[in-house]
C-alpha cells in the first residue's frame, strides 16, 4: 500500500491530512553533518528495516523473495535469529566497537568520524 500510494487518507477531525509525509518516514537516512544534519533518501526502494539489539545494527527484510510479506511467524523467526546473534556476545568477538556507538556521540564529532569512515571504500558501501 504504501509503495502504491495507495494507503488510506489519515484524517483529523473529519479533516484530511497531508499524506506526503509517508515518503519521508520510511527509507530515509539521518548523515550528520558539520553544524547540521541532513536527510537523504536514496532513490530506490527501501526493502529492510534496521534492527538495533545490544549496540548491533542488523537488516530484516520483512519481505518474501517475491516481493509478499513475510507471514507472522516467518518474521518472528527473523527476529528471534537477530536477538540469538545479538546475545551471543557479539561485540567480544569484534576488533573494533560497533558503528552504533557513533550514534551516542556529540553531532559533530560523529560527523568528523563518519567523514574518516567515509574514505574507506567498504565503509562507504556500507554507509
Amino acid at each position: 500500500m504504501l509503495q502504491s500510494g495507495s494507503f488510506p487518507v489519515e484524517k483529523l477531525r473529519g479533516q484530511p491530512l497531508d499524506m506526503h509525509q509517508f515518503t519521508r518516514v520510511f527509507g530515509m537516512t539521518r548523515v550528520p553533518g558539520d553544524g547540521v544534519d541532513t536527510l537523504q533518501q536514496p532513490a530506490h526502494a527501501s526493502n529492510h528495516v534496521a534492527v538495533l539489539r545490544r549496540g548491533a545494527i542488523f537488516q530484516l527484510h520483512p519481505y518474501a523473495a517475491d516481493g509478499q510479506p513475510h507471514d507472522l511467524p516467518t518474521l518472528q523467526s527473523l527476529v528471534a535469529t537477530i536477538i540469538a546473534m545479538a546475545d551471543d556476545n557479539l561485540f567480544e568477538k569484534a576488533d573494533e566497537p560497533p558503528i552504533s556507538v557513533l550514534t551516542s556521540m556529540d553531532r559533530d564529532r560523529w560527523h568528523e568520524e563518519r567523514v574518516k569512515m567515509m574514505q574507506d571504500p567498504t565503509n562507504a558501501a556500507s554507509l
